[in-house]
This record gives C-alpha cells, sequence and structure tokens, in this order.
C-alpha cells in the first residue's frame, strides 16, 4: 500500500494518493475513484425467487416476480468478496450510487492531518455510541423482564 487508505464503507476504501477504489478485504485496486466502483467488480445477476422463496401455493406466493424485480450482486475480483446488492427493476441500468469529490476530501485531508490511524481506518472514537447508560434497563429479548420502555 503507497499510502493511508480512506475507509468509504465497510468494503470499500480510496487510495489518495492513486486517487482508485479498493477493496478493504484485500486490497484489489478496483478502478478510478472519480468514476462509479461498481464498474471494476463483478456481477451477478439473480432470480429473486432464489433469494425469497415462495411462501404459498397460488397467484399471492410473496416471492418477487422476476419481470419486475432482479437482484444484482457485486463481488470484488481479487477475493469474492461481496461489495454490494441491489434491487432493480429489469432494464434499470446499475446505480451510480456513491460520488465522493475527491478533490475536496484531499485537500481537507491534507489541511487537517486529523483522524489517521495507523491502518487507514478514518472513524472518529465512537466508544460510547451505542451502549446505553447503566441505570436504564436493558433489552434482553422480545418476551423477557427488563425490556427497555424509555423513548
Amino acid at each position: 500500500m503507497s499510502g493511508q487508505r480512506l475507509r468509504i464503507t465497510e468494503y470499500l476504501q480510496i487510495e489518495p494518493e492513486t486517487v482508485t477504489w479498493h477493496c478493504a478485504s484485500c486490497g484489489y485496486a478496483i478502478g478510478p475513484a472519480r468514476e462509479n466502483y461498481k464498474r471494476g467488480l463483478l456481477l451477478y445477476e439473480r432470480d429473486p425467487r432464489e433469494i425469497h422463496p415462495p411462501q404459498f401455493e397460488g397467484t399471492q406466493d410473496f416471492a418477487p416476480d422476476p419481470t419486475w424485480c432482479r437482484i444484482v450482486e457485486y463481488y470484488c475480483p481479487g477475493c469474492a468478496t461481496q461489495v454490494e446488492t441491489e434491487y432493480l427493476p429489469p432494464g434499470h441500468p446499475l446505480v451510480h450510487d456513491i460520488e465522493i469529490d475527491v478533490d475536496a476530501l484531499l485537500a481537507r485531508r491534507r489541511r487537517s492531518g486529523k483522524g489517521r490511524r495507523a491502518d487507514g481506518d478514518q472513524r472518529r472514537h465512537r466508544r460510547n455510541v451505542h451502549r446505553l447508560p447503566r441505570d436504564r434497563p436493558r433489552r434482553h429479548g422480545p418476551d423477557s423482564e427488563g425490556v427497555d420502555h424509555a423513548p
């Protein structure tokens, strides 16, 4: 790795020096960060009935109709990690869901120099975000006592 990568999603990073998308799992160079990262991934189009099998016999089976819906899965060519999934109508183009102002991101990073970690992960310290205060009851299960009823 030539520099510290910026984590964009769980499976995507940007290499600032080369301005390219990389797989966060294996480091594979997916493609230019100024373009849609999905162009550099492997695609697998699935029949929605494979994922959501019919629950009942008859016309109302609660399974998605493949003439109305398709499932597109995106995989890293380097390690086969599933990076993204989309539910799209047939014929709909692939969604360009992440567009980053790379120049502004890199300029901000150069100015601040903050938030960098040795592994390239840019998350701030979020140690207490998901913890309830100690005096509030904890949820132990749907049928248990001690359910948190506080708003």
